[in-house]
């Protein structure tokens, strides 16, 4: 994760990697939709949250997995991610979930 402007501590990403975890079932769901799961990858956007935080606008789509539906769900779980307001006022974060099947 990286937060566009700083600072990239842990205790800064910590409210944003808290909303997104919230989702991580979701985006479980989604990845059923893989057509190889047993091969894993990531899916990587750019999130951007107003002043006053909610929902993200989705920007900068990075992913090489495939599947019927597979990005669609995981923009839909990444859309319905709801954030405190930043710090800074409106702010990028950008973020990449790893996929695998096992430990």
């Amino acid at each position: 994760m990286h937060i566009g402007g700083g600072p990239n501590d842990d205790v800064s990403k910590r409210p944003f990697v808290q909303a997104i975890e919230g989702s991580f079932e979701a985006m479980r769901v989604c990845y059923k939709k893989a057509e190889d799961p047993t091969h894993g990858g990531t899916f990587g956007v750019d999130l951007k949250i107003g002043h006053g935080g909610g929902k993200a606008e989705l920007q900068q789509i990075r992913t090489a997995l495939k599947g019927e539906g597979l990005r669609e769900c995981l923009e839909s779980a990444f859309k319905e991610i709801s954030f405190g307001p930043p710090p800074k006022g409106p702010t990028i974060v950008s973020v990449s979930v790893r996929f695998s099947l096992g430990g």
